[in-house]
């Protein structure tokens, strides 16, 4: 993992390496608008329960730009080298960048020590824009989010056609977090689109409705618990606070049943037979 991200640094523009070493507090950031950074830990369930394996650890940072395309150039600095921050095709107004994954915590706090400052420098045709943030410590949750109950193995084969109840693991924030939240999100992988995005749930939330028709029969479909710390730091020399995110985030998968329940199908045919003696009816009553 350390030779992926030593190759990432090493992918530094001449340009964005000499604007790093000439950087200095005077440099303006007029069209630098927020900053934020989120360190994750990944995992994936695989059964009822804390039925729970971890995949790792990953670093990413946002700088968030007054309109879109705004900067030709965006680099974040630390102790690790210079990273190079890119334009969201869906937003270009949020430039980005997130590591590959780390084996363990460990790897990436080196990659990235949480104690550093980290310094990012946005190059216009106007100019250099430039800020800095320096996050201190860890604030993760103290829990691992997971379905609760029998929610997972509800899910496989689970009929579309009705409400479908998902329960979630209880959330324990630490207590020290400025803010936090639940996020539940749902994507549909034959169709290759997000199809159910609950954010910003209250830490407090224990569940979700999913209603009827919110999935779609025989598609197959992931889905993403994420338990998410927020603190806000200092940015010196600016008129906003950036943003720290310290998340757990959980995955699995399912798929929905490709035809409708028993109960459905006699539902219909309950259904076809009254129209059937109605037609009927109305034939008679014509003659």
């Amino acid at each position: 993992m350390r030779s992926i991200l030593t190759a990432s640094f090493a992918r530094v523009s001449a340009l964005s390496l000499a604007a790093a070493v000439s950087l200095a507090p005077g440099v303006a950031h007029a069209g630098i608008e927020f900053v934020d950074q989120f360190r994750s830990r990944f995992s994936t369930q695989t059964g009822d329960g804390p039925a729970v394996t971890d995949l790792g650890y990953a670093f990413s940072t946002r700088l968030f730009a007054s309109a879109p395309n705004f900067y030709n150039t965006v680099g974040m600095t630390g102790p690790g080298g210079t990273v190079d921050l890119t334009a969201d095709v869906s937003n270009p107004s949020v430039y980005s960048y997130g590591s590959s994954l780390f084996a363990s915590k460990s790897d990436m706090d080196a990659a990235f020590p949480i104690a550093a400052t980290y310094d990012y420098l946005a190059t216009s045709g106007s100019g250099p824009d430039a800020t800095s943030l320096t996050p201190g410590a860890d604030d993760y949750p103290q829990s691992t989010p997971y379905l609760a109950g029998t929610t997972y193995s509800d899910l496989q084969g689970v009929n579309a056609g009705q409400a479908i109840q998902v329960a979630f693991s209880s959330f324990d924030t630490g207590g020290s977090a400025s803010e936090s939240f639940i996020f539940f999100t749902i994507f549909d992988l034959t169709l290759g689109q997000s199809v159910y995005d609950a954010g910003f749930l209250p830490a407090t939330t224990t569940g979700v409705t999913l209603g009827a028709g919110v999935l779609q029969a025989g598609h197959s479909f992931s889905y993403e618990l994420n338990f998410s710390n927020r603190e806000l730091v200092s940015t010196p020399g600016t008129g906003f606070d950036s943003q720290l995110g310290f998340d757990y985030r959980t995955s699995g998968t399912f798929s929905t049943s490709a035809v409708p329940e028993p109960s459905t199908l006699v539902l219909a045919g309950i259904g076809a037979v009254g129209i059937l003696v109605s037609s009927r009816r109305g034939r008679r009553t014509a003659r």
